[in-house]
Formats: C-alpha cells, sequence, structure tokens
C-alpha cells in the first residue's frame, strides 16, 4: 500500500516515522533492514539523529538514494538484474569514452569532433562524463526518448551512441521497469521477495517514471512517503504573478480563472508543486499532519500565510519582533562579522538557545569559509566571546592538507616543477614525516632555493621539451648543482667551477637535510616520470596507491582522509571493471575521477558535526533550526547562474517534472523559510565597498521584501532592513544602545574610540624619557651609524627590544626578467669581491652567469657584461689605492664626557692620501651619505699623523665622491652624539632622508632654491606615487604617532648634521 504522510513541520515526519517503526517491522524476518529513502546524506544524518533521539537508538536502517532503491527493488523483483547498473553515470562514462574513440570519427559525429578537436583522453573523459549525465537525465525525464532511439529511430548522434551502448545486452531501468511491469500484469512478481516496507522522507520531487514505478511497488509492498508540504489547501493550481500576466496576455478569457493566492508560494514553490499534485491525483490514502504556526511573529505569519494560503494586507508588526532580519554590507567579511555579533545577541537574550540550535546557509561555501574561519575561529582573540562551529561543503583540497598532497602529486606530470610548488608540498606535514624533515627545516630549504636561485624546471632538456629554449639557468639541477658544490669546496674559493658557481649556504649538519630534500626530489622525478605514461585503470590505481606510501606518512588525524582516498581509488578500480574498459589512459583522466568520486563521497560531509552549522545551499539541506541564516544572497548569486550543454536535447522543451537549477534555488529558499522555527536571517552584500553605490539582492529577496512591505504595517520595508557601515569599528555601533547596530566586539570598540579621539595632540608614543640614557658614555661609530640612519628603529630595537617582522622574502616561480636595484647591487658586489680575489673579466662573466640573477638570452647577457665593465673599472681604481694601503687601526675619541670607538680597514680602508671606501650602488642611499660622513668626520677628528684628512668613496659608474678635510670635526660628532644621547630616552625627531633635503635647500644657489620649493613635500613626508613617506614606515609611525613634526625645527636639524656634507660636495653628488 502506497500512504502519503503530508506535514509543513519536517521533525513532525520524523516522529511520524518513529511511530511507524515503533510498531515492529513489516515481514517475515525480523532482521531484515529497514529502508528510508532520502534526498542526500545530510538527510539521512538529520533522521537518523532523530530516530535516535525519539527511539533511543538508530539500528539497523539503511538510507539509500532514490535511484538505488529503485535498482535494488527491482533487483529483488526479477532474475539475473546485475548489482551495479552498466548505466549508472559513473560507469556509463567510461564506456562512452571508449566508444566516443571509434563513434567519433563516424558521419554524424561532426559535433562531437569539434569537442574532441584538443585530442586529448582527458578531453575525451571530460565530454563523456558531460554526455553520461545529459543520458542519466534521459533516463529518468525522457524514457520515451530512450525506447524510441533503440527502436531504431531517429539517427542523430545521441541516437547512434545509445544504440552502441544498450545493444550490448546490459539492462538500464527503464528496461527492468518494462520488465517488471509486464511482470506485475502476468501475477509472476512474488510480494515476498520485496522489503516488507520502505518509507520515502522528505524528497521534494521525484520524476515522473520514478513516481509510476513506486505506485506499481505500493500495490506489493508498504511504502510511506513523508512529504513536506508548506500548505494544507490545495495550491497546485496556483501560478506566480508574472506567469498570470503571460497567460493573461496570452489568454484574456483565462483572467477569472487564475490565481496567486501566496505570492511567495506561488513563485519559488513550483519545484514541488508538480510534485505534490502527482501525489495527490491517485486514490492512495493520505494523513495531513499539518501544524498552524501562532501567528506571534513575522517568521510564522509567514509560514502561517502559505499554510492557509492567504496574502497577508496591513498587519501590525509585534512589539520588539526581530524574527525576521535582512542585513545589508559592503562585502562577504563585512556580512560574517555582523553575522557573529547578531548569534551573540540572540544567544544573549535567549538562554536557551545553543549554537546546534543554528544553521548558516550559502550559495557558494568556498568563497566564504576562509571568513567564517577568520571571525568565528579568532573570536577569542579579538575579545569577542565565542562560538563553536563547523564548516560542510567546503573544497576538500583547500581543508584537507593530505588530500590536497595527493593531487598536487597526481598534478606533477602537467606541472612545471616550480620551486613554490615543491616547496608547498613540503610544508605538509605528512610529507615531512615521510622525508624526516620539520617546518625548521622546510624553512632552511626555501632560503637555499632562493639563494641558489633555483625557480623552474628540472633541468634544461625540461624546458625543451615544453618548446623553450633549452637554458639551464634558474633550473633545479642549476641550484642543487650551485649547493653540492659549495658544500664540497672551500669556503674562500670564489671561482666557477665547470661552469658552476658554488654556493655555501649547506654547512656542518645541514648536509642531512640537503640529503632528504635530494631523496624527495629523486621520488618526485621519478613520480614525475611515471604520470607521463599511459596506463589502464587498473595500474594507475596500484600506483596511486603506492605514491601514497612513498611520500605519505599519516598520522591519527589523517587516517580517515587517507581511508576515503583508498575507497575513492578502489571505486574507479571498480567503476572501469564494470565497465569493461581497458583502455590506456593518462594520470591526468585517473587524478580527474578520483577528485570527483572525493567530492560526492565521504569527504563532503561534516554536516551536523557540531556547534554553528556552516554549510552550502543544496535540497533539503534545509532541516528544522530553531535560527536559519542565509548568506550571500546578491544578485546573480543566487538563484545561481547554470551554462546549459548545447547539446542537451531537453534544453527547451520543458515537461511536468523536469528539474530546474533555478526553479531548485527558489525552492530552497522556500524550504529555508519553512524551516525556521523562531528566527530567519538573511544577508547580502548591497552596497559596493569602493564608492558605496547600490547593489541590488537576490530576486528571491526582493520578492520576499515585496510581499513584507505590503503585509506588515510600519515604516515599510525599513523595519526589517539593516544597513552596516563599512568598516567594523564605525562609532555608530558603540554610540547609541537604542540604536539597529551594535557590536560585541572589544577591540573594534577600542578602534572606534582611538578613531573618535584621534587629534594632533594626541597621547605620544612616550609619555617621557626612558630610564638610564646616562648609563654609559661609549658608542661606536658603527652604532651612531645605525642610529642616524633611523633614529626610530634604534629605539625601538636598541631599547625598548621591539622589531617589526619583515615580509618573508618568497621563492618566485619563474626565471628574472630583469634586474631590481636590489638584485643588481648584490651582483656588483658578488662580482667585486671576485675581483678583487684576483678573478680575470672571462671569469666575472662566467660569475655573473652562474648566480641565477640574469634574466635569458641576449638581455642578461648585456647585463653582465656592463655589470662586469662598471665593477673592472671600479677595482682598476681601488687597486691604484690598494698599493699604498696602510695596516689596519683601531681608534678612540674622546668628545666631552663620550668616547667614540671605531676602527679603520674593514671595508674603507687608510692610504697616505686619506681614507677610501667604495659601495657597489648605482646611485648614492641616504644610509651610504649617513656612513659616509661619520667616518669622514670621525678620520679628520681623529687626526692621524700620516694619513690625510680626505675622503674617496667609489662608486661603479659614478666615479669618485671626494670630501677635502673638515674643521671642526669633532664639534660636528658632538652634534650627533647630541642628538644619539636624546634619541636613546626619547623619540628623536630626525629623519635622515628629509634632513638631507632640507641641508641641499640651504646652499643659495638656483638648483637649491628649486629643492627648496619641494622642501615641505619632502619633509612632510606624504607617500602617494612615490617612494613612501618616512612617517609611513611602520617604525617612524608608531614613534611618532599623533604627533605633528614641526618643519621648522626638522629643517634646522637637518642642515646642523648634514649642512656640512653639503657644503663639501660638488651639485654632481647631491642627488
Amino acid at each position: 500500500m502506497l500512504t502519503t504522510i503530508h506535514s509543513n513541520r519536517l521533525e513532525r515526519l520524523a516522529e511520524r516515522l518513529c511511530e511507524r517503526l515503533c510498531a515492529g517491522p513489516i515481514g517475515e524476518n525480523p532482521f531484515d533492514p529497514e529502508l528510508i529513502v532520502v534526498q542526500n546524506p545530510g538527510m539521512a544524518r538529520w533522521l537518523s539523529l532523530q530516530i535516535a533521539d525519539g527511539l533511543g537508538v538508530t539500528a539497523n536502517v539503511r538510507f539509500p538514494l532514490p535511484a538505488r532503491f529503485i535498482w535494488q527493488v527491482l533487483g529483488s523483483a526479477l532474475d539475473s538484474v546485475p548489482e551495479q547498473s552498466a548505466f549508472q553515470m559513473d560507469v556509463m562514462a567510461w564506456r562512452i569514452m571508449e566508444r566516443l574513440a571509434t563513434l567519433g570519427v563516424e558521419p554524424g559525429f561532426e559535433t562531437v569532433r569539434a569537442y574532441l578537436a584538443q585530442d586529448t583522453d582527458r578531453g575525451r573523459f571530460e565530454l563523456a562524463r558531460e554526455i553520461a549525465r545529459v543520458f542519466d537525465q534521459y533516463l529518468l525525464f525522457r524514457p520515451d526518448w530512450i525506447e524510441r532511439w533503440e527502436s531504431g529511430e531517429d539517427d542523430h548522434w545521441q541516437a547512434q551512441l545509445w544504440r552502441a551502448l544498450s545493444g550490448e545486452g546490459e539492462p538500464h531501468w527503464i528496461s527492468l521497469r518494462r520488465e517488471f511491469f509486464s511482470a506485475v500484469e502476468k501475477g509472476e512478481v512474488v510480494a515476498d521477495s520485496l522489503p516488507g516496507r520502505a518509507s520515502l522522507f522528505g524528497i521534494p520531487a521525484l520524476s515522473p517514471g520514478y513516481m509510476e514505478t513506486i505506485r506499481r511497488l505500493g500495490g506489493l509492498m508498504n511504502i510511506d512517503v513523508y512529504q513536506l508540504n508548506p500548505s494544507r489547501e490545495f495550491w497546485q493550481d496556483i501560478l506566480a504573478r508574472k506567469a498570470v500576466a503571460q497567460r493573461v496576455a496570452e489568454h484574456p478569457e483565462e483572467e477569472p480563472y487564475l490565481e496567486t493566492a501566496n505570492p511567495l508560494l506561488a513563485s519559488m514553490g513550483r519545484h514541488i508543486q508538480e510534485h505534490i499534485a502527482g501525489l495527490q491525483s491517485g486514490d492512495e490514502p493520505a494523513e495531513e499532519l499539518f501544524v498552524d504556526p501562532t501567528e506571534d511573529s513575522v517568521l510564522h505569519c509567514l509560514q502561517h500565510d502559505m499554510l492557509v494560503l492567504q496574502e497577508r494586507r496591513g498587519t501590525a508588526i509585534p512589539a520588539g519582533d526581530d524574527s525576521l532580519q535582512i542585513h545589508v554590507c559592503h562585502s562577504a567579511k563585512r556580512e560574517v562579522e555582523v553575522l557573529h555579533d547578531r548569534l551573540l545577541d540572540l544567544m544573549e537574550r535567549h538562554d536557551d538557545l545553543s549554537p546546534s540550535d543554528v544553521i548558516v546557509m550559502t550559495p557558494d561555501i568556498n568563497s566564504y569559509a576562509p571568513w567564517i574561519e577568520a571571525v568565528f575561529g579568532a573570536s577569542e582573540e579579538t575579545g569577542t566571546p565565542s562560538l563553536h562551529f563547523s564548516v560542510a561543503d567546503r573544497d576538500y583540497r583547500r581543508e584537507r592538507p593530505v588530500i590536497s598532497a595527493v593531487f598536487r602529486l597526481l598534478e606533477q606530470e602537467s606541472s612545471r616543477f616550480t620551486a613554490p610548488e615543491v616547496l608547498s608540498l613540503l610544508d605538509i606535514d605528512a610529507v615531512q614525516r615521510r622525508f624526516h624533515l620539520s617546518p625548521d627545516d622546510v624553512t632552511v630549504i626555501a632560503d637555499w632555493l632562493r639563494e641558489s636561485g633555483v625557480r623552474w624546471a628540472w633541468d634544461a632538456k625540461a624546458r625543451e621539451e615544453l618548446g623553450l629554449p633549452g637554458n639551464a639557468a634558474n633550473t633545479w639541477t642549476f641550484g642543487l648543482d650551485r649547493l653540492l658544490l659549495g658544500y664540497a669546496l672551500p669556503h674562500n674559493d670564489e671561482g666557477v667551477y665547470r661552469s658552476i658557481l658554488p654556493c655555501d649556504l649547506v654547512e656542518g649538519g645541514d648536509s642531512a637535510i640537503l640529503g632528504r630534500l635530494m631523496r624527495f626530489l629523486d621520488a618526485l622525478n621519478e613520480l614525475r616520470a611515471q604520470l607521463r605514461m599511459t596506463e589502464s585503470i587498473d595500474t594507475w590505481a596500484s600506483q596511486t596507491l603506492a605514491m601514497l606510501d612513498t611520500f605519505l606518512a599519516p598520522d591519527r588525524d589523517d587516517e580517515a582522509d587517507m581511508n576515503a582516498v583508498r575507497k575513492g581509488i578502489e571505486s574507479i578500480r571498480q567503476e572501469a571493471r564494470r565497465a569493461g574498459f581497458k583502455e590506456s589512459v593518462s594520470a591526468s583522466v585517473f587524478a580527474t575521477r578520483l577528485g570527483q568520486s572525493l567530492e560526492s563521497g565521504s569527504l563532503a560531509g561534516r554536516f551536523l558535526a557540531g556547534g554553528i552549522t556552516f554549510c552550502g545551499l543544496v535540497p533539503m539541506r534545509s532541516v528544522p533550526f530553531r535560527v536559519v541564516c542565509l548568506v550571500g544572497l546578491g544578485e546573480g548569486e543566487f538563484p545561481r547562474q547554470v551554462v546549459e550543454r548545447d547539446f542537451d536535447l531537453m534544453v527547451g522543451k520543458y515537461r511536468a517534472g523536469d528539474r530546474s537549477r533555478r526553479d531548485d534555488d527558489r525552492y530552497l529558499f522556500l524550504e529555508a523559510l519553512l524551516s525556521a522555527r523562531d528566527h530567519l536571517y538573511l544577508s547580502y552584500t548591497g552596497r559596493n565597498n569602493r564608492d558605496d553605490t547600490e547593489i541590488p539582492p537576490s530576486p528571491l529577496v526582493s520578492e520576499l521584501m515585496d510581499y513584507l512591505e505590503t503585509a506588515f504595517e510600519g515604516n515599510g520595508i525599513e523595519e526589517f532592513v539593516t544597513a552596516h557601515p563599512l568598516q567594523p569599528f564605525s562609532r555608530r555601533y558603540f554610540e547609541d544602545p537604542d540604536s539597529k547596530l551594535f557590536s560585541y566586539s572589544q577591540d573594534m570598540c577600542r578602534a572606534a574610540q582611538g578613531a573618535r579621539n584621534q587629534n594632533p595632540a594626541g597621547l605620544p608614543f612616550l609619555d617621557g624619557p626612558l630610564p638610564g640614557g646616562d648609563e654609559s658614555r661609549e658608542v661606536s661609530l658603527d652604532e651612531l651609524k645605525a642610529f642616524l640612519g633611523d633614529t626610530a628603529r634604534f629605539l625601538l630595537r636598541e631599547e625598548l627590544e621591539i622589531t617589526f617582522q619583515r615580509q618573508e622574502a618568497i621563492v618566485e616561480d619563474h626565471e628574472p626578467f630583469e634586474l631590481d636595484t636590489l638584485t643588481a647591487n648584490s651582483l656588483r658586489q658578488e662580482l667585486l669581491a671576485a675581483a678583487r680575489s684576483g678573478q680575470d673579466p672571462d671569469s666575472l662573466v662566467e660569475i655573473a652567469r652562474g648566480t641565477g640573477w640574469l634574466p635569458p638570452a641576449l638581455l642578461g647577457e648585456r647585463i653582465a657584461d656592463s655589470s662586469v665593465e662598471e665593477v673592472v673599472a671600479l677595482q682598476a681604481e681601488l687597486a691604484i689605492h690598494e698599493e699604498q694601503r696602510l695596516d689596519a687601526r683601531d681608534w678612540s675619541l674622546q668628545i666631552g664626557d663620550w668616547t667614540v670607538t671605531g676602527r679603520f680597514g674593514e671595508q674603507e680602508f687608510l692610504t697616505p692620501n686619506g681614507l677610501v671606501g667604495w659601495f657597489t650602488s648605482d646611485k648614492v642611499w641616504i644610509n651610504q651619505r649617513v656612513h659616509i660622513w661619520l667616518w669622514h668626520l670621525a678620520l679628520n677628528a681623529v687626526e692621524l699623523p700620516d694619513v690625510a684628512s680626505s675622503s674617496r668613496w667609489y662608486y661603479p659608474g659614478l666615479g669618485a665622491m671626494e670630501l677635502p678635510p673638515v674643521e671642526g670635526a669633532a664639534g660636528l660628532l658632538e652634534s650627533v652624539l647630541e642628538l644619539y644621547d636624546l634619541g636613546r630616552t626619547s623619540a628623536a625627531p630626525f629623519f635622515p632622508r628629509s634632513a638631507w633635503a632640507a641641508a641641499k635647500s640651504g646652499r643659495g644657489d638656483p638648483v637649491a632654491a628649486v629643492e627648496r620649493k619641494l622642501l615641505p613635500q619632502e619633509v612632510v613626508l606624504i607617500g602617494g606615487y612615490r617612494p613612501e613617506g618616512e612617517l609611513e614606515r611602520p617604525e617612524f609611525g608608531l614613534v611618532f604617532r599623533d604627533q605633528e613634526v614641526n618643519v621648522d625645527e626638522l629643517v634646522a636639524l637637518g642642515r646642523r648634521i648634514f649642512g656640512p656634507m653639503v657644503a663639501c660636495l660638488p651639485r654632481s653628488w647631491l642627488r
């Protein structure tokens, strides 16, 4: 007997199911499992929890999906039905792929050949999957087409391909249904061969063919259909207003007979409307378990309106009602932040509300998942109460490192083998455990790769295979050879050995790390070679299992994922065997199918895993929750856009019962509205975060807002909609306690207070001098240089032990296409060191090539030649002075109560004609000016009897900066010491770049007059398109926060420190 139980409450249907189960099994064998057919695994999990809650335990219950249930029942009634259908979509895809290789060249398959133009087996497999998906829909919704094609009618390529598939004698569900109907009519089906009872629970719609089959089965066994139905009235003939308008335009005489009744139900319920009409069209018994929600809130009023099929007008909103909320934000991140605050508010006001009573759904869970984890996961760190949560349905490759590793390994065949890709594999814990590496080891390896110049490709041959020039620079062999040679050769060896420039970064115990890296790379190269082959599915399954053992050492937390991968591999093996697929395929085909298998398998779970449930919007996911939240409901985001295949013959040929993704999404919205028991929360990005222009919501949200505006009295839609500021630290959240805007974040509250209190006389970084400034009166010249070059950083690092974390240098994934300033300087330093050790120009060119810093081809050669030329000229100048070089000397100066120490003879050296130094940059930087001036002052203040008081500083391509003797050098150093003394205990207002600009502006000549006009812009330190202003740097910004820079004082200080240096230099060296 077929019985239908209708209710607008899913939990009421679950209670009725438990009552039926309590009555005991139907059938002779009490150990037969109970069959409950569900739409998806999420519903199965919720229902199993409901049964356990109602009966104490859920045991011996199976939850098949509709297709599996139909196949199993037909198999029970008929003889010789295989366990798995050869027309099951995953199996059929392999069969189609094999036949496309031969049928694709036949007449009539011109369209298919266009799809296969790339001539890759992965493209053929993906096309086969799409065709299998379309054929699967034909089996469900166009059985008459299938029967017509099998009888020889139609000659297009799809009909020919279907006949090729069905001609092998394998049954499909339509042929079994036909055989079953015939057997029933002949009385050949024995009821004892069928299950005693089956329940179809919460399935929103079934194909007409499935429905007819279930009706026939209902004559032989007990089938209960538990149907969620929004209305207790007959609503199968109501139409949406748009549909009514279209019908009236075409047939004006029908207008009196057309009705909308409830606009929301008419517009959003089409997906389930036809299915319920089909259930009610027969004479089978039906039960009604409708629950009338009281009209005590806006949400309950909406549900009541659908239940009784009415359109509400002008109802007063209950006082303090917030059962339906619509929030408008500027971004997905702001949506999640607002949601967090609103849920905290609900739980504060409702003591009996817990996180497990809340579900949050979004059309695109992968886009929102990072913000969910950032906001909900870090709430305690930001001074906000925490809420336990779980995220379901997100991309398993992003969420599970072991799964990510499997696919990164399988994708190595098509990989460019870049250094970042390899490092990302080494970052995975399971890989580190397998090759006995630690996170610190991987950091060391990253430094090695960056310094040795590894970018991409294993060797020159690998690049040639890609049709590129066979240049070995920046390949793995290039960098590894450098590292190995650097370890083998003495550290003072500056030369090139067999065209390899040693990179001496590997020392002592680090050799073990290098050895493990080599073992990993050898295994990876061997895998890459295997992946370039074509193999059978069976072979790929075995090799992938072996790959797991080679590269991954899972811990207890990883075992579930590893088992899921192994299960997926085995399922693909079984699919191919069932399909009789013998063809050899590429690794990309196997990897693609494995990804599909895992995506649809157990890895798609974590639904109802505890706490607030975040998940995607999928059918029958809206099980009852006290609070139902939908986020990401922007225009174009929901209903989701679907691109139909142009070979899908169902497109544009709608029949009753057909599925539509847009109709499915409209019903999902209705389902969410029905499932909310206390609160329905909606949000969307309704404002542009750049220009604040309005962005429309989803049409479904607009329809709801239109209904609310006419159904309830008050200020219209403003009663339900809250527009939020761009920033979470807006003062509007914290000023008015009666406002609709509020926040629980203590950090944002402090930020808002800081913004409100911000003024030029705000609290300084230091509220007074630091203690201990007079304890030591001895300083080295290097310390003075570090101080004068960056007074703020010196105060933070040396006195307060505060350091700013600098951005880590990245490992590039492509060879250099230009030489940036820092790299060019490093190259000249490398070349100069080699030149000073006696290397000839040809060897210098080899060294330049060996660094891996040069762009490829002619551009790199030109840079190498010009750099060598500049360095050779520089070395020639230095060599002249080297002939007169004096021994290094330590020195000490007593200036007031300060002792200044240093040593001549490190980078710069002494000659009878003065001090000689050099830099390898192609311009004079401010820190170099500080260095030059301090050492020149020290030379003049020390007054060495055998050394002149002049200094020369050489730059490649620029010549020598010559500084003449300076009178009163000790007094000038004393000015620096006074500033240093101030800077040890407080924020010294000295900004070296601005100070230099101030000094240049005071020379009184025309050039300086022009520079003086630029002085305010340079001194006030505005960034813009220029290099960042000094106050924009983090250290200066912290130390001088909320303080106005006194430009006049800065100008005076700059001229006092740098003015004498400016006076010593010709104009050409002032730029």
